[in-house]
């Protein structure tokens, strides 16, 4: 009966350290969200963050354009090169 009380409590030692060590990354994360709010920094990273991402789809998105279109461009050249013979 020894033995089973000893692991019952190295068990609920085990989950209440468990418990307790998330509570304080929580905690941690908690006071370092707090910091960036306080300090402004949340809000400069998602003014970046969106400007940045403004600037790569406008710089993405012709560029895709132009590369569908050419893509067209080269499968209709390649039919009409390869199945119907035409040259320039």
């Amino acid at each position: 009966m020894r033995m089973v009380s000893l692991t019952l409590f190295s068990i609920l030692l085990f989950i209440t350290g468990y418990v307790s060590h998330k509570f304080r990354i929580f905690q941690i994360i908690n006071e370092f969200f707090l910091f960036l709010w306080q300090e402004g920094i949340l809000v400069r990273f998602v003014k970046a963050f969106s400007g940045l991402t403004l600037v790569l789809l406008a710089i993405f998105i012709p560029v895709w354009k132009i590369a569908i279109r050419e893509a067209e461009r080269v499968w209709v050249l390649h039919i009409l090169v390869h199945c119907f013979r035409v040259t320039w």
